[in-house]
């Protein structure tokens, strides 16, 4: 399936259960919106335009093999998620980017082989939730990773600052794993 030109490429709601397969989206101002969606899957996609994901209060998201180039003129963050139950990311990349993600609500959140690069910041999660990430990779100006109050735990990763800012930050941490 395939969304061109659009404001926004795919809707979910609560109540809805959302699939998407083999996906291109180019040239939109939001690719998908999760809002309040209880079950959403993306699997295999190629997204590109302004912001790729955002979720208002989704209880589970997939999302599996997908990419995202962005703007970085764009000032909000490609991945805005709040998620109240278990949102899985594996194997996403994300380029071009200002502010890739931007996570808050309980989580758990989990990322296995995350790849961000040109962006000028990484990951920010706020609020006491969980986050995990695993064989990532992230490419950033400003800050890498910026956990405030998430219970934070990295495996196998790769945080590369190309300016001299700070790689990772934990702020009242219940507890980090590095």
């Amino acid at each position: 399936s395939g969304v061109y030109n659009s404001t926004i490429g795919y809707v979910s709601q609560s109540g809805v259960q959302m699939r998407v397969n083999d996906s291109v989206s180019y040239d939109t101002v939001l690719s998908i919106d999760a809002g309040d969606s209880d079950d959403i899957e993306i699997h295999r996609g190629a997204f590109e335009g302004q912001r790729f994901l955002f979720a208002s209060g989704a209880q589970s998201i997939v999302v599996d093999d997908a990419s995202f180039s962005g703007s970085t003129t764009e000032q909000r963050y490609a991945m805005d998620v709040r998620c109240t139950s278990a949102c899985d990311f594996n194997e996403l990349s994300m380029t071009n980017v200002s502010k890739a993600i931007q996570l808050t609500g309980n989580g758990p959140f989990q990322f296995d082989a995350l790849d961000i690069s040109n962006a000028a910041r990484g990951i920010d999660i706020v609020g006491t939730g969980d986050l995990t990430l695993s064989q990532t990779s992230i490419e950033a100006t400003e800050s890498a990773l910026d956990s405030q109050g998430a219970t934070t735990m990295v495996h196998d990763s790769f945080f590369n600052l190309t300016s001299n800012s700070r790689a990772i930050s934990l702020v009242d941490r219940k507890s980090t794993r590095l």
